[in-house]
């Protein structure tokens, strides 16, 4: 989940803002507990501290837990598939875990900004089959092979 909205909302901040001066935000606290725990997410940052949540990924997964990430690190706006962020290939080959690829079809068009409120459509997810990956697999080879994966999930 967006770590910098999430330290947002913990901080009092209004994690909408569209500048970089934060608005008080008194429910912040509030939602953050709520997405966390409603959700069970755990912020992910983009920009800043991010070892800190890719540790805590690394115990879930240690624990026997499963952890999805979007890779990609954003949200696309055209719901086109994007470059990946290496942090997944880092994560892959530290925790020798087996990666599930899928791939979700239709946001695009939901996220059409020409649409009212309510919207209506067709969410499609396609799921591939289970990667796992030699010890040898550099992260930037493994973030490059799940990109093709989800990419030929996508189109096929």
């Amino acid at each position: 989940m967006s770590g910098e909205m999430l330290e947002d909302y913990r901080h009092f901040r209004d994690a909408d803002r569209t500048t970089a001066d934060a608005k008080f935000f008194l429910p912040g606290p509030l939602f953050y507990l709520l997405i966390t725990a409603l959700f069970n997410v755990f912020p992910l940052p983009r920009q800043r501290d991010f070892q800190r949540s890719f540790n805590h990924a690394g115990q879930a997964l240690d624990n026997g837990m499963h952890v999805l990430l979007f890779p990609e690190g954003t949200r696309s706006a055209a719901g086109q598939l994007a470059r990946f962020r290496p942090g997944i290939g880092l994560l892959v080959k530290q925790s020798s875990a087996p990666v599930l690829p899928m791939a979700i079809r239709g946001l695009g068009e939901l996220k059409d900004g020409k649409r009212g409120w309510f919207r209506s459509g067709t969410v499609e997810v396609r799921i591939g089959k289970p990667i796992r990956f030699a010890p040898g697999d550099g992260e930037a080879a493994i973030t490059e092979a799940l990109h093709a994966a989800v990419e030929k999930l996508l189109n096929d």
